[in-house]
């Protein structure tokens, strides 16, 4: 099975979003702001505490609070613009433009702009069907291809692509 099709830079933005969901960055974000933040609200009372010791606890608590719940309402915000850099800067750029896929007996072998690549079945972990991508995990890299649901001919064309790439991958439960 061939397909042939075209990634944007809003096909690469929503893989860097499904790589950070795979990954689980939202959540250990905000598991370490919870962890820190009182830690530091902490430390900044044994600093300040011997100055005063009313004010300065009342004044570490309204810090941290303010503090973290800044922290977590831009996070989403700072992440997206971090995402959006990666594309800009030309680290991901690469990625834009024409791509081949080919499943076959060893893999799945990929043509692009760039070069070629055979990703192997034993480092195939996953095929995600997102609601405008299926997401072709490897090991450790994430949704190593990504592939817009335009490129399918019809819906029968991307559940063959799908059962063939879960028939031949050790996919991970």
């Amino acid at each position: 099975m061939m397909i042939t099709f075209q990634i944007t830079r809003e096909d690469l933005l929503a893989h860097l979003a499904a790589y950070n969901a795979q990954l689980g960055t939202i959540k250990n974000v905000y598991r370490r702001g919870f962890l820190w933040g009182p830690l530091l609200g902490l430390l900044a009372v044994a600093v300040f505490r011997p100055a005063a010791d009313g004010v300065a606890l009342g004044l570490v608590a309204i810090c941290t609070v303010v503090g973290a719940a800044v922290w977590h309402l831009t996070w989403p915000s700072r992440l997206a613009r971090a995402n959006r850099a990666l594309l800009d800067e030309g680290v991901m750029a690469k990625e834009i433009g024409t791509h081949t896929i080919t499943v076959e007996p060893d893999g799945i072998h990929e043509v692009a702009e760039w070069g070629e690549v055979l990703r192997k079945w034993h480092v195939v972990t996953d095929v995600e069907e997102a609601p405008t991508h299926v997401f072709v995990y490897c090991a450790g890299q994430g949704p190593c291809i990504v592939v817009p649901r335009t490129a399918f001919a019809s819906p029968s064309e991307q559940d063959e692509f799908v059962k063939a790439v879960r028939a031949r991958g050790p996919i991970s439960g």
